[in-house]
């Protein structure tokens, strides 16, 4: 499950939040099964992205290599320490 935001100076607003966080509980404990609500905040480093916008820092973009990883890690998770919620956004980001 994941959601998407945009903020300015993205194209506009992301997709609003749909089940979101709640219904994570509900989907993996009984059946045993990881889900998890993964919240990507900010504009993704796509080639078309990075050139459209050739004065931007590419530290402000999110790097998808970094956020494969991140699905990866929550993959192999041990079931002792799943992740319900996760947020990503880059370092750069005002949290």
């Amino acid at each position: 499950m994941f959601w998407a935001r945009s903020r300015p100076p993205g194209p506009g607003p992301g997709p609003g939040p749909g089940p979101g966080p709640g219904l994570v509980p509900h989907m993996s404990s009984p059946q045993g099964i990881h889900v998890a609500h993964i919240i990507i905040d900010g504009q993704i480093n796509t080639p078309s992205q990075v050139q459209s916008q050739p004065d931007r820092d590419i530290e402000t973009f999110l790097n998808s290599d970094a956020i494969a990883e991140t699905y990866w890690q929550l993959h192999i998770q041990p079931r002792s320490t799943w992740t319900q919620e996760l947020d990503l956004r880059p370092s750069v980001e005002p949290f």
